[in-house]
């Protein structure tokens, strides 16, 4: 009767040398999570910290500006950034800050979605003069 084995678990190897992943492969051995089953601190945070963006907009009166989100909210313009993409199509962004959609005007909406169609034309134009350029040099 053959003695039970336990089967191989999956380890993360790194490419740098046979001592190394020797070394991983006894002290490291990492098991192959389902996709979406643990949920991270970080998206939890995100998500808690855009609801708060969203909400603090639904109740301003006027845009507010990056500046204005960063001391209410203790952010930096970059993560700003990040949480008004996230709560698309709920907030808008313009030269004068961010704004709910809710509280938007339709000219207001009307400039943003000119001004992002516009961004994603140069971005596709970009994509496609590298390409070319890629394919002429490469083949």
């Amino acid at each position: 009767k053959p003695a039970h084995r336990r089967p191989p678990q999956k380890v993360s190897l790194c490419s740098l040398c046979d001592l190394c992943s020797l070394r991983v492969k006894i002290l490291v051995p990492m098991q192959q999570l389902e996709l979406y089953q643990v949920r991270k601190p970080a998206d939890e945070l995100r998500q808690r910290r855009t609801a708060a963006l969203v909400e603090l907009l639904r109740f301003a009166e006027d845009w507010l500006t990056a500046k204005e989100i960063a001391k209410r909210m203790l952010l930096d313009d970059r993560q700003i950034r990040d949480l008004a993409e996230h709560a698309s199509p709920k907030i808008i962004s313009g030269d004068k800050g961010y704004r709910h959609t809710d509280r938007a005007t339709a000219e207001e909406i009307t400039h943003f979605v000119n001004r992002m169609e516009s961004q994603c034309k140069r971005m596709a134009d970009r994509a496609l003069a590298v390409r070319r350029y890629a394919h002429a040099r490469i083949g």
